[in-house]
């Protein structure tokens, strides 16, 4: 069965079984309260490409898609300000098979005052997986671009995409 094809489940019924005992989803070890969602109820802060690599994971993982709308730079190919309702659904629809059960970030580089990579690792398991038994799950790296306007971070774009699907996974998450 492919992610698409898992059941429907309740905004609440999904953030349920994605919880963290009140850890951030991004995995820092921190308080989801002192780590991500500080940005994601003030998505203007000023905060690091790092930072803000991992707060746009933790707002798929949290379905907080007006903060991914909020974070990504103009220049991104799915930026529009004509029909965000229909972006947020689009985000929606992406992500609604899926809960997000690893990330990490591999390396962080300056490219210039104004611009840093951050390269990232991230799984996700379809929906209807049981935490503990074995199950399909994408291994997703992307080696993202944030560009910084008027001292703000942006995700821009990303680069050396890879997924890959490893049969007969343990999740913990």
């Amino acid at each position: 069965m492919g992610f698409s094809d898992a059941p429907t489940k309740s905004k609440e019924d999904r953030i349920k079984k994605f919880v963290y005992k009140g850890s951030c989803p991004c995995l820092s070890g921190e308080p989801y309260k002192a780590c991500c969602k500080i940005y994601h109820d003030n998505p203007q802060s000023e905060l690091s490409a790092e930072a803000l690599a991992r707060a746009r994971y933790s707002a798929l993982a949290m379905q907080k898609y007006e903060f991914i709308m909020e974070t990504t730079h103009s220049s991104h190919p799915d930026y529009t300000t004509n029909d965000r309702g229909a972006w947020k659904q689009t985000i929606t629809n992406n992500m609604k098979a899926i809960r997000f059960c690893g990330f990490n970030i591999t390396e962080s580089e300056s490219l210039g005052e104004d611009q840093h990579a951050v390269s990232i690792v991230a799984a996700a398991a379809p929906l209807d997986s049981k935490v503990g038994k074995a199950t399909s799950l994408i291994s997703l790296a992307e080696r993202s671009i944030y560009q910084r306007e008027h001292g703000k971070w942006y995700y821009a774009s990303a680069t050396d995409l890879k997924q890959e699907v490893v049969e007969n996974a343990i999740t913990r998450l």
